[in-house]
């Protein structure tokens, strides 16, 4: 249905650059405001009228009441409750100069009233104290026996008392400011503030309207003068739609889509669609450009406006841009299934929470879904939330999910137990898969030969790690029509290059010595492959004597092969302490610097853990992307540990608000106290060899100050690729020793038949440090010269190509 928007940010004047004063009046779609009231149940007033007592909520009442009363001679108090959303102003960093709230009295009833029309009841003094609020509520479960907690103790911050104004009638203006400066600078902590009388005595009232008021002119007002960088004079907003009828108008019946984005030039500036399909970002007073980003190009297309865009020129201070709706419509109608999977960690002897997300991102219906989870040896689920059927080979958990509706989503946990013999160092995978597969994709390449090809490792014996490449495709149709590359990594250096054709249905073994390190095989699909498929498998450990250091496991360096939507590969290091606020990137990369390559896209984890000493209320964690190098356009939330709210908006912030989250505290439950949130992010195309991909996160946890996590840090690898110590042809090997060296290095290459090569040598920015060309002997030396300490890369050229490229390290 199309969403009803009030404007909720009214701009009255403008003082001067950067500082405007604002007006929030919010109406009954946006307000948020209720009362409560004391009354016994059992009175004899609450029997003759229902739905007016302790255990009721009174939501949707166009007076809000702070009063001290009876009702057939039994006694109550009613309180009131109000809170305003600041979120938009915080996020660009304003402070107010000035707050004022402004409460209007309501006029239309005579009831209560003292001294102006009842000679029953005295006027007595209705001093009231207002209120900082310090935990969550809802209007709907607001009662008075399910009141938040909230704070009294300093003047001004936490309590404002206002003088008594002899009628209930009177218009109040309350000054807010240190009160509304606290909630800028802290808005995980902004739940409102309640308003009670004074003294406990009988009678007196003060009565005003409620944003249900049919009068709009007496809803609460919060004026303030803000204080902003830049500007927050203005906003944009408009609507993101499913025009069903092509008309280019949000009509009633059609549907707005949540979570798109819009960009907004210059800046750039960023806002994502709630549940209604709005969106709204504050701008300053100059010309835009607003776009918007389609997240299933092949699903979708842009049909209004056009070519486009919005162009908004010439905008002046205290400006609202309404209207600036983007209508799509289907290219095609198909289901679009995602599905993550993701734990907090993984500790020996523990039974640890697996949580599984999933969702129908596309715009038809899918029948008959299920989700596969393929858990590691070491990995043993013991029981779920909902039920699963368990098939032949032992390993693969199935959940019939039924039907998936177009937006709809859902969430199972799983507890699964961890080997008392899995050790610390080690890292163990799960495997999650949505069923059945994509009907849809973008336009096939007739390139592909329908080959496709997946990789599963295995530790065989001690003495050999063996990797078994399978074509699934079809025989016949689906046979490999050429060769394709596989790659041996050991420990993350790249031991061997090979070739493989295999026809479909059928797989071929290839095996390498095990050594107790971390072996890894990649293999390509055929050229024209649709989707992301990276298969690939890792064997750590195999035919060793112990297990990695901690924080030393190398399975997460490189990508898993999860870059589709409808697969997720969760692999986690086994573990014994932990920083419990942290943020980790998949691929973590390599080597100090955590290399990786460009195109790859980046998983990040955060975890935080609820460390003090009560129940965390409301928890927000807030990152900054850098634009520069990742494509904020690209998010995908992904697997929590909890129910959680998502938006982006300013500048690239993204926003996990866990809403009345509960968090217990460490001391009081120590395997409750944690939670988790993961999302996904490609680069920007063009990232130059030694970029830096930073990223911190600060968490917030109720009204406390946020806490920051580590630098989550990937480094893009120079051209020719870093950490990759010994490449070996099938016809071609080298040996470099020592390696690292000190003063002088040997090259000992071994020629099927003898050739003319070339030596470069590069640092990690890329440029070249040496050079020797023309090499005939099959050995020759590298003096270290002026060369600094440090990792360097080498190329070894023939006039047939590359030969080998690897990593060399200088002591």
């Amino acid at each position: 249905m199309k969403r009803s928007t009030l404007c909720l940010f009214v701009f009255v004047s403008v003082l001067s650059y950067g500082q405007c004063e604002i007006t929030m009046q919010p109406g009954p779609n946006d307000g948020k405001d209720a009362y409560v009231w004391s009354l016994d149940c059992n009175s004899s007033y609450a029997q003759l009228a229902p739905n007016n007592c302790m255990t009721d909520s009174f939501p949707d009442e166009p007076v809000l009441r702070v009063m001290n009363w009876t009702w057939s001679n039994t006694p109550a108090e009613r309180i009131s409750y109000i809170e305003f959303n600041l979120d938009s102003l915080a996020a660009i960093g304003c402070t107010a100069v000035d707050a004022k709230l402004v409460l209007y009295a309501d006029m239309v009833s005579s009831s209560y009233s003292c001294g102006q029309s009842s000679t029953i009841h005295p006027c007595l003094n209705n001093a009231m104290d207002i209120n900082r609020v310090t935990s969550p509520w809802t209007t709907t479960l607001l009662t008075w026996i399910n009141q938040p907690s909230y704070s009294n103790t300093t003047p001004g911050l936490d309590l404002i008392q206002i003088p008594n104004e002899d009628e209930p009638y009177e218009t109040i203006e309350i000054d807010l400011t240190d009160m509304v400066n606290y909630w800028l600078a802290n808005p995980s902590q902004n739940f409102g503030m309640r308003m009670q009388l004074a003294l406990n005595s009988y009678y007196n009232a003060v009565r005003f309207g409620s944003s249900e008021n049919p009068n709009q002119s007496i809803r609460p007002k919060l004026i303030i003068t803000a204080s902003c960088p830049g500007s927050c004079a203005n906003i944009i907003e408009g609507d993101v739609y499913d025009d069903a009828n092509s008309d280019c108008n949000f009509d009633n019946g059609e549907n707005g889509l949540a979570n798109w984005m819009v960009k907004i030039e210059p800046g750039p500036i960023y806002a994502t669609t709630d549940v209604n399909g709005h969106y709204s970002a504050w701008v300053d007073d100059t010309t835009y450009t607003v776009t918007q980003f389609i997240p299933n190009t092949y699903l979708w297309d842009s049909i209004c406006p056009l070519p486009y865009e919005h162009q908004l020129s010439g905008m002046t201070f205290g400006q609202v841009s309404s209207g600036n709706d983007f209508a799509v419509h289907a290219d095609t109608y198909c289901a679009d299934l995602w599905v993550d999977i993701g734990a907090n960690f993984l500790r020996p002897c523990h039974t640890e929470l697996y949580y599984v997300h999933y969702c129908n991102n596309g715009n038809d219906t899918a029948y008959n879904v299920y989700v596969d989870t393929d858990f590691a040896a070491m990995l043993v689920p013991s029981s779920s939330s909902v039920p699963w059927s368990l098939p032949q080979n032992g390993t693969i958990y199935s959940f019939d999910i039924g039907t998936l509706a177009p937006g709809d989503c859902g969430a199972f946990t799983l507890n699964v137990v961890v080997d008392c013999a899995a050790q610390i160092g080690e890292t163990w995978c799960v495997e999650a898969t949505i069923f059945p597969p994509p009907t849809c994709t973008e336009p096939i390449d007739p390139a592909w030969d329908k080959s496709s090809v997946m990789v599963n490792g295995s530790c065989v014996g001690d003495s050999l790690v063996c990797f078994t490449i399978t074509n699934t495709g079809d025989p016949i149709q689906g046979d490999m029509q050429g060769t394709s590359e596989y790659r041996i990594f050991v420990d993350n250096v790249l031991m061997f290059t090979g070739n493989f054709q295999i026809p479909g249905g059928a797989d071929t073994v290839i095996c390498w010595p095990a050594n107790g390190g971390t072996i890894r095989l990649e293999a390509d699909q055929r050229p024209g492959h649709p989707g992301n498929s990276n298969p690939n498998d890792i064997i750590e450990n195999c035919g060793g004597t112990g297990s990695p250091m901690p924080g030393q496991s190398m399975v997460n360096s490189m990508p898993q092969d999860d870059a589709d939507p409808f697969k997720e590969v969760e692999c986690l290091e086994v573990i014994a302490s932990f920083d419990p606020n942290d943020k980790t990137p998949t691929p973590e990369g390599y080597g100090v610097d955590n290399f990786i390559v460009s195109d790859l896209q980046i998983e990040y984890r955060i975890r935080f853990q609820n460390t003090g000493n009560d129940t965390a209320f409301n928890i927000i964690v807030r990152d900054t992307i850098d634009t520069e190098v990742l494509d904020i356009a690209s998010i995908i939330p992904g697997v929590s540990s909890h129910f959680y709210e998502y938006e982006v908006y300013g500048n690239g912030i993204i926003k996990f608000t866990f809403p009345t989250i509960l968090l217990v505290d460490s001391v009081m439950n120590e395997p409750l106290s944690h939670g988790f949130i993961k999302f996904k992010i490609n680069q920007k195309p063009g990232n130059v060899p030694g970029t830096r991909i930073e990223n911190q996160v600060d968490i917030y946890f109720d009204y406390n100050d946020p806490v920051e996590t580590n630098v989550a840090l990937n480094t893009i690898q120079f051209s020719t690729p870093v950490g990759v110590a010994s490449i070996y042809k099938e016809n071609f090997e080298i040996h470099v020793y020592p390696n690292p060296f000190n003063t002088q290095t040997t090259f000992d290459m071994v020629f099927p038949n003898k050739e003319t090569v070339h030596f470069q040598l590069y640092d990690l920015m890329g440029k070249k440090v040496r050079e020797i060309n023309n090499i005939t002997t099959s050995k020759f030396l590298l003096d270290r010269g002026y060369l600094d300490s440090g990792v360097y890369v080498y190329t070894i050229r023939s006039n047939l190509g590359i030969l080998s490229k690897g990593r060399l390290v200088v002591n």
